[in-house]
């Protein structure tokens, strides 16, 4: 088996920032990293624009007021009802590493997503992933192997979901680039865990007798081990379907809550737009450019712009307002303070050089 060959980690893969001071401050330095925080405030102010420009905003107020209040704490449930099966899926996915309890995973997955909800550059994702290392005292780069499966499923499910539903609702232009761009981008990913499949398979040995950068690359692709199986595959493929159907349930009753409602299929197709485009860079916790996506979603299948934007900022707010709260409560409770989080940064940034 590869996890009998792989030499144990050693200090250069499993980092102590309290013996590594160097580390502290490094999450966000090098200009492409702050000219990438500024463009994703860019391109997050632009949505922003698009996406409040044009409508009264009275009458979204008027929308929200309005709203059936029985029917939006329903879609708010449904919606965070997914996250248990994020981490689920997560936890098959890295369960070659000996994960912790589905509720360690669940609290490091809401920990790292309060911190993208909060901080530029998606950092949760690497918060998330050292503090897996962390708890199995694992290579870094092997746990963010973990995390970029994880993410890859999301990239297929939409991509599956929009192309699946544009017969659905006439789109223009912008909609069949972010369709290509999305089928680019899972196809590309799933060929490149076929390869690290592939490598797995024909070279078993990864120990450390070769160059630290092709090190780097072995450990990280011990992360994708979970693809191998068929059983895991499956695992993941339900829990993924099953967590975005939530969300898609979730979805549908907070808009038909404020008169923005859509067929189940109308709903799949906009999570499509929603998921994809969300890849772009932007603002924290997508601001500006899921309430734009979403709202587009919705206009383009015959709703109003007040309601479409309504309907938006509704199924924003019930996951932006809970994750964020929860994670950071979690985040402290774990004595994970700014400096903290800025440190477990720090720690998978290093893990990758």
């Amino acid at each position: 088996m590869v996890a009998d060959t792989l030499a144990p980690p050693t200090e250069t893969d499993v980092i102590d920032l309290d013996d590594s001071d160097g580390a502290r401050g490094s999450w966000a330095k090098g200009p492409w990293s702050w000219a990438l925080a500024a463009l994703g405030l860019v391109i997050s102010a632009l949505a922003m624009w698009l996406a409040f420009g044009s409508v009264d905003i009275s009458g979204v107020g008027s929308a929200i007021a309005s709203a059936e209040g029985w029917m939006l704490g329903l879609g708010i449930v449904l919606i965070l009802c997914s996250y248990p099966l994020l981490a689920l899926r997560w936890r098959v996915v890295a369960s070659h590493m000996e994960p912790p309890p589905p509720r360690t995973m669940l609290e490091f997955l809401l920990i790292g997503t309060a911190v993208n909800n909060s901080l530029p550059l998606r950092l949760g994702e690497l918060v998330r992933g050292a503090a897996l290392a962390r708890e199995t005292r694992k290579p870094i780069m092997e746990s963010l192997g973990t995390v970029i499966v994880d993410r890859l499923a999301d990239v297929v499910f939409f991509s599956v979901a929009l192309w699946a539903t544009l017969w659905i609702v006439p789109t223009p232009g912008w909609v069949d680039y972010v369709a290509y761009s999305g089928l680019a981008l899972a196809v590309l990913g799933i060929g490149a865990l076929a390869l690290a499949t592939f490598y797995l398979r024909r070279r078993p040995k990864l120990g450390r007798r070769v160059g630290k950068v092709r090190h780097q690359v072995n450990l990280l692709i011990l992360g994708f081990r979970s693809v191998r199986s068929v059983r895991s595959l499956a695992a993941i493929g339900a829990l993924t379907a099953a967590a975005w159907g939530l969300w898609v349930a979730g979805g549908l009753v907070i808009a038909e809550s404020v008169g923005a409602g859509v067929s189940i299929g109308g709903m799949l197709f906009v999570a499509g737009i929603v998921g994809l485009g969300s890849a772009l860079p932007s603002a924290p916790g997508f601001v500006g450019t899921y309430h734009w996506l979403l709202a587009s979603g919705l206009t383009l299948q015959g709703v109003g712009a007040e309601e479409a934007l309504s309907a938006a900022l509704l199924v924003h707010a019930a996951w932006f307002f809970p994750t964020t709260i929860v994670g950071i409560a979690l985040a402290l409770r774990r004595g994970l303070t700014l400096i903290g989080v800025r440190d477990l940064a720090a720690e998978a940034r290093m893990g990758t050089t």
